[in-house]
């Protein structure tokens, strides 16, 4: 008679929903850490103290941290950030910080980081509704492009204040990591025209190294966009247009 195999339990992955039960934890041998804290009230207090938490998980390949809709700014996530590189082992980092004030100098402070994560090869990024403007953009790119083995960047930038200002040397930046092949980047509800669209598809299309490419943007300027990108023979795996 056969008999139904029981699925075998990742005893090296621990999921967290509650800061309690994260700072009471006595084992620190998980190799893959979640850290579901989307919208818990927490402050600079709270954060300082899972960072003290953090510290002693000195095997860590894969972290997911999630912080969205909390009550920090970008000062208070460079208390984060700045402990990732301790991390010798850490491969896959998705960090989640929608509706953070973070602003150009939070986003500095992740793009600082990811130049000292040198065995990263994914990152996720969620930063919708950040605040982040061009120069921010910018210092990202100069992370991404020295992040010396990152083969995959995912990054979701919606509902920002960025600009053809700050996407043009973001993309001259990523060009220069020739690691870095598969692009997905959320750009929509920013401030991008259909005059910007051309020397941003230019600046875009030139980087020899991406083999797939997820591009979202709005409007009209996006139609001409996506033509023009095909033309250069840019894969893209999906793109949206809206209205």
């Amino acid at each position: 008679m056969w008999q139904l195999k029981k699925k075998k339990k990742n005893h090296q992955r621990q999921i967290f929903t509650s800061l309690f039960e994260f700072s009471c934890c006595g084992q620190y041998h998980f190799s893959e850490l979640d850290l579901r804290f989307n919208k818990k009230d927490i402050n600079a207090k709270d954060l300082e103290n899972l960072v003290n938490q953090m510290q002693k998980y000195e095997n860590l390949k894969s972290l997911s941290f999630d912080l969205s809709y909390n009550n920090l700014n970008g000062k208070d996530l460079s208390l984060f950030v700045t402990l990732l590189p301790s991390f010798a082992n850490l491969i896959n980092l998705f960090l989640y910080v929608q509706s953070l004030d973070i602003r150009d100098e939070g986003i500095s402070y992740i793009a600082n980081a990811l130049i000292k994560c040198q065995h990263l090869t994914k990152l996720t990024l969620q930063a919708y509704s950040c605040s982040i403007m061009d120069q921010g953009f910018e210092n990202l790119g100069i992370g991404l492009s020295n992040c010396q083995n990152l083969t995959s960047a995912n990054l979701w930038l919606s509902e920002n204040r960025i600009s053809l200002k700050g996407a043009t040397p973001f993309c001259q930046n990523i060009a220069k990591n020739k690691k870095l092949g598969n692009l997905l980047i959320y750009l929509y509800s920013n401030k991008f025209n259909i005059h910007e669209s051309e020397e941003f598809n230019t600046v875009l299309a030139s980087n020899k190294n991406l083999k797939t490419l997820e591009f979202w943007l709005v409007n009209y300027a996006d139609q001409h966009l996506v033509r023009q990108l095909k033309r250069k023979s840019i894969r893209l795996v999906k793109y949206q247009i809206r209205y």
